[in-house]
């Protein structure tokens, strides 16, 4: 075990073995299904922190999952998984019709399935990478397990697939980047199979980079890396090379399945090293006794149960407009073109009854009557209905020629509910963007509306929340066009002539639950404590939870190995679920991304001095495994660049990374107190990243470093000078540096650290119409190139402008200027709202957040894939980040205690701050009842905020 992992295991084990258990809530988000799936998208995640499963029951089939790890490293830099397994149960429980219940027992750590007679346990040891299934069956039933590996053949990838492998794609033609073939051994009454790395990217890699010269200093994470499995039950026999049986029925069995991702000399090695783990972990009920344990313990570490917020989700703004048909509240974004039909639905209609509606003529009546609310069909003027400016009435339908139709308000209309809208258009060929229905103020999020704005396109908004399909009608002719809205699951979709062109939102939603809020938050952390103890942090796209990629995007027709973005890990992903961590008290999961970053310092401080001449380090924003930026990012053509010259612009001059590492790493220092920690880890790594900066850039006159050439990280290129994200991390770690424990730290290195504060830039601020606010850098041409807001890096990771600080209006201007505002993905609003003590910006924030679920899974903390992948982990890490700041916000020794907590929302938590304190609350009906500090000595530090 790396001693990184044993330093911050025992500050977690310290700060918790005297709580008392999780709140007995925790067990009513338990996830439960009573049907088996179709496929993977109904899986369930589960894991020990570096071994994961996708596990699901096929209807008339089989138990299914799929085999991850965190360090299944291939020759091309591919994360891989291990393989699949299937295990049949004859005579079938799993019979259409048959009764079924899958749970997910989230305090215990397993899967528990029953169907028919049989009952099955899923789980993977928390203490050992090793997978059990165990089963029990009233009467005899002969079982299967069948390992299922699709990389049969040596397979050279390309096109699309090899965007899956970011390091290695785009290359010049005479580079062929290829897998081996799996292996699978004869042996016996067991599964062995592995994938064996003779070849490496990696040597290639450092050459064409110019490193080749520090190959000494890299540990090849690829070549002779050997990893898979060994597959046993006792009493079974071999069935052929890929499975095991039951030589007789039987009432009970163990499946025993140990993995192992290690680099070693030979195959031997590392298949002796595979039985020892085997080994480690053989007796079933002691591993499920011990993981239930740990699984248990990590629960009770803290704890966020939220209550009122399903209310808010459900609702949809009302409002006294009337419905109207061709414009908008002002009569402007007028429809100009021919209308046959049009129906609201109280309820929101599946896909095949939306296919069916686009049957027939545009005259014909509805095909689906059940929950119709009002329905016209345009030969006549509806009754009731008021017409405004000129509409015809003719028998294909109304020819809008600059009017509009009114329908008087109605409660049948004040929709707080599922509704649908569905409509046969005929827009003219010189048709702008328009109103079909309306009823709402325009501009503003107070009803709904469905038009075709810009043009030629279908856009639907709900309240706040608007989506869109852009350059998708067919001007002068028929369109059938449907948009839905599910309150229940907050989904939203779109329809073209029957078909779906978007949905978003509306996955995971069969199972009533009492907080959406709070299972998001829940099953956020499952997924991450169920990845983030591996020998590599978590992947932002996906974990080691994807699956076969067609099932998110048809259009990826490749095998479960693929996910988007490839191997590689881009710093402002990977931070979210170890930022998230934090709070939680889950120090454990921090340790992989401080492992990772301490491994690759010796070749970043080589490369800084190449490349820049350069003392200390700096790490790329998209790093390998090993260190090296991603070949393409690089550049495969080098013709006119020199060493060092990077040519993917969205970061080739981006340098914040390291700050906030070290970042991240004091706020578990200062939680702790682990002093070891300190000394070991961070001190080192700080000393390094700051010498990058004190020795890479020059000063001016007056001795401040000029950060240039910088940007601002991916948005803003050109004639960057002292960036925001740069220069806020310069002040905030070397604040918290100086003020740590004198003794804690050589004298020379507290030294250094007063000369780097004092050559500091400040963080720039700029004044209009006697506001101010932090810009993005000191000077930059404004030209955007992606959508981050880099001044905001002042508000979060690195909190300088927040509630309790000087300049908090300054931080809420900053805010309100954003030039990107978007809820999903790596953005990062949430928490810089909830940290800046923006209560209803928070509360929409994050109730926007948790209904990112995708619609096609099952599981409801799929998000995504929104930028990444799917599960999407930066979504997911910001879920937690902003509800954790909504709760809890230390600042030095203050602790400030629901700096942005909505009043209508109650509340039980359990959170961590500095100095190995805890705090737990309860909020009921607007205010804070009970609060408990540990140690008391720590309530005098607490500032409460009045709930708004």
């Amino acid at each position: 075990m790396n001693r990184l992992f044993i330093l911050l295991a025992v500050s977690v084990f310290s700060l918790t073995t005297s709580f008392a258990a999780a709140p007995p809530e925790l067990d009513l988000y338990n996830v439960v299904w009573k049907t088996p799936s179709q496929n993977a998208t109904g899986s369930m995640p589960i894991g020990n922190g570096e071994v994961g499963l996708n596990v699901w029951v096929e209807e008339d089939g089989d138990l299914r999952f799929y085999i991850a790890r965190t360090d299944a490293w291939s020759e091309a830099s591919r994360l891989l998984k291990l393989g699949g397994v299937r295990v049949s149960l004859t005579p079938n429980p799993f019979v259409k019709g048959a009764p079924f219940r899958q749970e997910l027992k989230l305090r215990d750590g397993r899967i528990e399935i029953a169907a028919g007679d049989a009952r099955l346990k899923v789980f993977v040891d928390a203490n050992a990478p090793v997978i059990y299934v165990i089963g029990e069956n009233r009467q005899p039933v002969t079982v299967k397990a069948a390992l299922e590996c699709w990389r049969t053949e040596k397979k050279v990838l390309t096109g699309g697939e090899l965007g899956s492998s970011w390091t290695m794609q785009a290359g010049p033609k005479e580079i062929e980047v290829w897998e081996s073939a799996d292996v699978v051994k004869d042996a016996g009454n067991a599964v062995i199979w592995y994938h064996r790395n003779e070849h490496s990217c990696v040597p290639l890699t450092l050459k064409h980079q110019s490193l080749e010269q520090f190959a000494h200093l890299v540990k090849d994470p690829i070549r002779h890396r050997t990893f898979g499995g060994s597959m046993m039950a006792t009493g079974f026999v071999e069935d052929g090379a890929t499975a095991l049986k039951s030589p007789a029925p039987v009432k009970k069995f163990a499946i025993r399945i140990a993995t192992h991702s290690a680099v070693t000399g030979t195959t031997a090695v590392w298949e002796k090293q595979l039985a020892s783990i085997a080994d480690s972990s053989a007796n079933a009920n002691a591993a499920e006794k011990a993981t239930a344990a740990w699984w248990n313990a990590f629960w009770n570490r803290s704890w966020v149960f939220v209550e009122g917020d399903n209310a808010a989700i459900a609702a949809l703004p009302a409002n006294q407009h009337p419905l109207r048909i061709g414009a908008d509240s002002g009569g402007g974004s007028k429809f100009r073109g021919t209308m046959s039909r049009a129906t609201i639905f109280g309820r929101a209609l599946s896909d095949t009854e939306i296919a069916s509606l686009a049957t027939g003529k545009p005259s014909d009546a509805a095909a689906v009557a059940s929950g119709r609310l009002v329905g016209w069909r345009f030969s006549s003027v509806p009754e009731g209905a008021t017409v405004v400016g000129a509409v015809k009435f003719e028998e294909q339908g109304a020819v809008f020629g600059g009017g509009h139709i009114g329908v008087p308000n109605s409660p049948m209309l004040a929709f707080t509910n599922s509704f649908t809208l569905e409509a046969w258009i005929q827009p003219d060929a010189d048709s702008k963007g328009a109103r079909i229905f309306d009823k709402l103020t325009a501009g503003k999020g107070d009803g709904f509306l469905f038009d075709t704005h810009p043009g030629r396109s279908l856009r639907f908004i709900t309240g706040s929340h608007a989506m869109a399909v852009n350059d998708v009608l067919q001007l002068g002719a028929w369109n059938h066009v449907a948009a839905v809205y599910d309150a229940a699951a907050d989904g939203r979709r779109l329809y073209l002539n029957g078909k779906l062109l978007k949905a978003e939102g509306g996955g995971g939603m069969e199972q009533p639950t009492p907080s959406v809020v709070t299972r998001a938050y829940v099953l956020q952390r499952w997924m991450t404590a169920c990845a983030g103890r591996g020998n590599f942090p978590v992947k932002f796209n996906g974990s080691i939870f994807t699956v076969d990629p067609e099932l998110t995007d048809p259009k990826q027709q490749f095998n479960p190995d693929w996910r988007r973005w490839g191997d590689c890990f881009w710093w402002q992903n990977t931070r979210f679920p170890a930022w998230s961590a934090v709070a939680n008290g889950d120090y454990d999961l921090c340790a992989p991304v401080f492992r990772m970053y301490r491994d690759v310092l010796p070749i970043c401080k080589a490369r800084a001095k190449l490349y820049y001449g350069a003392e200390g380090a700096y790490f790329p924003e998209t790093m390998t495994s090993f260190g090296t930026y991603a070949n393409r990012d690089y550049g495969w053509d080098r013709k006119g660049k020199q060493i060092g010259d990077v040519a993917c612009k969205y970061w080739c001059y981006s340098w914040q990374q390291g700050l906030e590492l070290v970042a991240l790493m004091l706020d578990c220092y200062e939680r702790t107190l682990d002093a070891k920690f300190l000394a070991d880890e961070i001190v080192p790594m700080a000393r390094e990243v700051l010498r990058y900066f004190d020795t890479r850039f020059r000063r001016d006159a007056s001795g401040k470093l000029i950060i240039s050439p910088t940007q601002a990280v991916e948005t803003y290129w050109f004639d960057v000078v002292n960036d925001t994200p740069t220069v806020a991390g310069l002040q905030d770690v070397l604040d918290r540096l100086l003020a740590l424990p004198k003794d804690a730290m050589p004298a020379a290195d507290r030294e250094f650290w007063a000369k780097m504060k004092a050559a500091a830039p400040p963080v720039p601020l700029h004044t209009e119409d006697g506001k101010s606010f932090v810009s993005p850098a000191e000077k930059f041409n404004p030209k955007r190139n992606n959508c981050e807001n880099p001044e905001l890096y002042a508000v979060w990771p690195f909190r300088l402008f927040a509630v309790g600080r000087p300049g908090l209006e300054a931080g809420i201007e900053t805010f309100n200027r954003r030039g990107a505002k978007i809820m999903t993905g790596w953005c990062y609003d949430g928490q810089c709202a909830a940290l800046l003590g923006m209560t209803d910006e928070a509360k929409k924030q994050i109730l926007h957040k948790v209904r990112n679920s995708h619609r096609n899974f099952r599981f409801p903390a799929m998000w995504g894939p929104n930028f990444d992948w799917l599960p999407d982990q930066d979504h997911g890490g910001n879920i937690l980040l902003t509800l954790q700041h909504m709760i809890l916000n230390a600042d030095g020794d203050k602790i400030y205690v629901l700096p942005a907590w909505p009043k209508d929302w109650n509340l039980h938590f359990k959170l961590h701050a500095p100095r190995r304190t805890t705090v737990e609350g309860r909020v009921r009906d607007g205010k804070l009842v009970n609060l408990v500090v540990t140690p008391k000595s720590r309530q005098r530090d607490v500032v409460l905020s009045e709930l708004r």
